[in-house]
């Protein structure tokens, strides 16, 4: 009888540690501005994200390009 009640924790355990890994699972949030933009475009997106649980380390805010010369950009690569 004990065993099978070790083994009943065990299994309980196991699930419920899996249940709470699935919950802090997150997809990172990649906000990407326009061209000549620039990341202070998404602040209130950002701030959005932020006010709903998420982390700064989960969201990139990437700076890319010429911000006075749109067709000095590289649009191919």
């Amino acid at each position: 009888m004990k065993n099978i009640f070790k083994a009943a924790i065990i299994i309980f355990i196991s699930f419920a540690t899996y249940s709470i890994q699935a919950y802090e699972c997150r997809d990172a949030v990649v906000l990407v501005h326009g061209n000549t933009t620039s990341p202070s475009s998404w602040d209130n997106t950002y701030e959005k994200l932020l006010d709903m649980g998420y982390d700064e380390s989960e969201i990139f805010l990437p700076d890319w390009g010429s911000k006075w010369c749109a067709s000095c950009n590289n649009h191919y690569g």
